[in-house]
């Protein structure tokens, strides 16, 4: 089944590796594993690229150093 344009822009809008994630095997009732995304790297992954716009714009100049950690259903339900 084909996403609608405004679900493709936002699927293309995720790194690669959580797009892979997001196509894993589903569970037997048919909904994506969602403990199997790394949700900790695609915040962090997320905040590089923002951090990244914004050096290249000249709006930033600082360093910025991922440390991750699982949150786990509690982190995933709060984004």
């Amino acid at each position: 089944k084909a996403l609608s344009p405004e679900n493709a822009e936002c699927f293309k809008y995720l790194p690669d590796f959580i797009r892979a994630q997001l196509l894993l095997d589903r569970d037997p009732h048919g909904n994506v594993q969602v403990t199997k995304i790394e949700t900790e790297k695609l915040l962090a992954a997320t905040v590089s690229t923002e951090l990244e716009q914004r050096r290249a714009a000249g709006s930033y100049k600082g360093c910025f150093k991922a440390q991750f950690h699982a949150y786990g259903y509690e982190g995933r339900a709060g984004m």
